[in-house]
């Protein structure tokens, strides 16, 4: 209980850099949405070692709804916008699927989890191509320096590994640059 209320506190205040950054509009309330499925899944995942579909389901439905609204308004970019959002979602997710089984058959064990590359596929729905690629590489940068502090407090570093919070990280992150 106690981490839940630590994460929806730091979601409430990436929600609050997201909006002094960007301004009050309505990609920042997409993009603070995001923030409140993200913390929810960092919660669940801390606890539970897993991220339900619904919550990388939820993500995506926000981001298709702006999307739509994009396209409803006759926003010149809407083209773009949905091109690379579909090629970020397709080249996240399918790309990450086919490196994590290569990486999976030749090493053994399991190196990321189903909802780990959906919620990464999302992230690329969001960010396109090259930010979604900056989201995975910072996600990876944290949870290997998590990794490396755990096990120098003697952490017995064995089974699953909670991803989601620092997938969610970068996906702060990507949001503030």
């Amino acid at each position: 209980m106690r981490m839940r209320c630590v994460v929806a506190v730091l979601g409430a205040l990436a929600c609050i850099a997201i909006v002094a950054v960007w301004g009050l509009n309505l990609e920042t309330l997409e993009l603070a949405a995001f923030v409140a499925v993200l913390a929810a899944i960092s919660a669940i995942d801390i606890e539970s070692r897993r991220i339900p579909n619904i919550y990388a389901g939820a993500a995506a439905l926000v981001r298709a709804a702006y999307l739509c609204y994009l396209g409803v308004m006759g926003n010149p970019g809407f083209v773009s916008a949905v091109v690379s959002s579909l090629l970020g979602a397709i080249v996240l997710g399918v790309g990450l699927l086919v490196v994590t089984l290569v990486v999976d058959k030749l090493f053994g064990g399991s190196n990321f989890g189903g909802g780990d590359i959906k919620l990464l596929a999302v992230a690329g729905f969001y960010f396109g191509v090259s930010r979604g690629l900056l989201v995975v590489l910072v996600a990876c940068v944290l949870g290997v320096a998590w990794s490396l502090v755990e096990r120098a407090r003697g952490v017995d570093g064995a089974g699953a590994f909670p991803f989601g919070p620092f997938i969610a990280i970068a996906c702060v992150f990507a949001m503030l640059l």
